[in-house]
């Protein structure tokens, strides 16, 4: 059922763990999550060095998003990746992210430019959706207008990955930016509640409950309705054709399974280049718990393999 290496990590990570949050506590799980982010990217990769910068970016509405830029220590890149940190839209941040940031844009000799879009539920849909959208576009602005143009990649764990799909939705939809493929790393996709096993609950890192605040964080009473649109949950967009070429990959022990193996094949039928990873006996984020891990030495190797064939 489970990675023995992985949950033996986790079993000491969780030891004398405080009881589960309660179900609609938002709060308690944005603080959490900045904390849990943070610590465990420092404390897995380390100081990395690379140059850093910030951005002001301007969002649709007229509001100046904090963004973070980084470049590698020679300067040079092949690529720019608009990053979306995970957090379930209601936690998570640039801050959060940021040692994540500098480890991929040295790895892959990416410029990676980390997204402060706003969260919810202070801002619900579409802001957040739509702030990933602005930056998105006046990255690719900037990008078209220097000397030396180069592919845009978008990418996110979590629902950082369910902003990248999407921005990629918006951008096909409303014909531009150009953005050459897509990173989505266990994502969220889907507001409606997808019923899971009973035997894999126990092994869940990213709860029902979870998932039930976050969404309705986001989407107050229309969370799980007709009344929610397919550029906010894009796993309710029924025709994919058109989106770049996409990684994604899916965790057999999470939440996000099902969502993630439909969004697979509606990319798979609507002809889209895909490189995906289903992985067994492995939860939601396995690599930032675990990252010494084989199987996350070996997907932490692969996104950055894929990210660097963009070119």
């Amino acid at each position: 059922m489970h990675d023995p290496e992985i949950y033996e990590v986790i079993a000491t990570l969780f030891e004398g763990a405080p009881q589960p949050l309660e179900r609609g506590d938002w709060l308690a799980r944005r603080n959490q999550s900045e904390g849990f982010y943070g610590g465990m990217f420092l404390a897995n990769f380390g100081n990395v060095e690379c140059r850093s910068n910030e951005l002001n970016i301007p969002s649709y509405d007229g509001t100046v998003l904090l963004c973070q830029e980084y470049t590698p220590q020679s300067g040079d890149f092949e690529r720019v990746v608009v990053y979306f940190h995970g957090g379930g839209f209601i936690g998570g941040s640039v801050a959060s992210h940021d040692v994540w940031c500098r480890w991929l844009a040295r790895e892959t000799q990416s410029q990676v430019i980390s997204v402060g879009y706003r969260l919810a539920p202070e801002f619900p849909a579409p802001v957040p959706q739509e702030d990933s959208f602005s930056a998105t576009a006046w990255i690719a602005q900037r990008n078209e207008a220097s000397m030396h143009p180069v592919p845009i990649v978008v990418a996110g764990d979590s629902s950082g990955a369910g902003l990248a799909a999407s921005v990629a939705l918006m951008a096909r939809d409303r014909n531009g930016p150009v953005i050459d493929a897509q990173v989505l790393i266990h994502p969220m996709l889907d507001d409606r509640s997808t019923p899971i096993a009973d035997d894999k609950v126990p092994y869940l890192t990213w709860s029902k409950d979870d998932n039930d605040t976050a969404w309705q964080a986001l989407l107050a009473d229309k969370a799980g309705s007709e009344d929610v649109s397919p550029y906010v949950a894009s796993a309710r967009m029924e025709d994919l054709s058109g989106v770049p070429t996409t990684y994604i990959e899916i965790c057999k022990l999470d939440l996000f399974y099902s969502e993630g193996i439909k969004f697979f094949m509606k990319l798979m039928a609507a002809d889209i280049e895909v490189e995906a990873h289903v992985l067994r006996g492995v939860p939601h984020a396995f690599d930032v718990l675990a990252p010494e891990a084989g199987v996350s030495q070996r997907m932490l190797a692969t996104r950055c393999a894929f990210i660097k064939s963009v070119r």
